[in-house]
């Protein structure tokens, strides 16, 4: 028998954390985010956003919790500072995650 129950809701982070009963013996503890309003913020960026690269630039945001996990990930793996930053430009030029770009061109 699967249950769902709801154990946390955080409007501000848009976190929302549940408790599932898998069976009898196990169970798994669900964490998600809404990322929609980062999502469509940048969209609104992007399309308002200079074309040139002079003087100093916004390239992009990422939710917290995910800009978290990615660092979490990149220290488990023992990747320097630097190796993170290199990972970070990656990533945001990455076509498949360019709704967290807010900036056209390349990195």
């Amino acid at each position: 028998m699967k249950r769902e129950i709801p154990l946390w809701t955080d409007p501000w982070t848009k976190k929302e954390v549940s408790f599932h009963v898998l069976d009898e013996d196990t169970f798994a503890v669900d964490t998600q985010y809404d990322i929609q309003d980062v999502v469509d913020y940048n969209a609104d960026v992007r399309a308002v956003n200079k074309t040139d690269w002079k003087g100093e630039n916004l390239v992009g945001r990422i939710p917290i919790p995910m800009f978290q996990d990615l660092q979490r990930i990149w220290r488990g793996m023992g990747l320097s500072k630097e190796e993170r930053h290199q990972r970070l430009l990656k990533f945001i030029s990455d076509p498949d995650f360019s709704d967290f770009k807010v900036k056209a061109g390349r990195l």
